[in-house]
């Protein structure tokens, strides 16, 4: 019976992260049929393995860092870091979930979670191909030929997932809340006010060089 109940367990794991790689998968394909469908199907457990890879991520950066990379090994930092990414997540959902009250939409926490954890796989893959950069073309760069062309495939690179990025939080925002366009530019204005103080704060405090969001 406890094998039977195991392997249900292991079988039901494995779904749900075909669920979230096949979303992924359609994220890059059908952005707007995606996240409508994320919106309407919002599940925690899916958020669950987003995190994870956040997670991993920055286990992974830490490793880089201290070059002691070990898959097995969970350092302090990556916990650090870890923890202020969700505490930095759930106060931009709660902030949304405000706005939205004060514009009279309805929307729910799950909702907003889900939308939004499914938004950021534009940022896990930057910061994954980042951190792997520096281990395969570690600085410093030469002002070379292939110097100079791996830093300007890296900057359209870098700008394409961030209007990538920019589209999965606009997406995410209009099918979570049912907001407006007009409504959606004022919740992002609103959320700039406080998000690009604070970004600067936690760089300044050796939090984040780069906002994980």
């Amino acid at each position: 019976m406890m094998e039977k109940s195991n392997l249900i367990f292991i079988s039901e794991i494995i779904a749900l992260i075909i669920i979230v790689f096949r979303n992924f998968l359609y994220l890059v394909i059908t952005p707007y049929k995606a996240i409508r469908n994320i919106s309407q199907h919002s599940r925690f457990s899916e958020c669950l393995v987003i995190f994870l890879l956040v997670f991993l991520y920055f286990n992974y950066a830490s490793a880089i860092r201290t070059q002691s990379f070990h898959p097995l090994v969970i350092t302090s930092s990556a916990i650090q870091s870890f923890s202020y990414f969700i505490l930095t997540f759930y106060i931009t959902v709660c902030f949304f979930k405000l706005i939205s009250i004060l514009f009279n939409l309805k929307t729910t926490i799950l909702s907003l979670t889900t939308t939004f954890a499914y938004s950021l796989l534009p940022t896990l893959i930057w910061f994954y191909v980042t951190s792997s950069l520096f281990i395969l073309f570690p600085p410093p760069r030469g002002e070379n030929f292939w110097g100079l062309s791996l830093s300007l495939i890296f900057v359209v690179f870098s700008l394409s997932l961030l209007l990538w990025r920019i589209i999965l939080l606009y997406l995410s925002l209009r099918f979570a809340t049912k907001a407006s366009f007009g409504q959606i530019i004022l919740m992002i204005l609103f959320f700039m006010t406080w998000f690009l103080p604070a970004s600067y704060a936690m760089y300044f405090l050796h939090i984040f060089r780069v906002p994980f969001i």
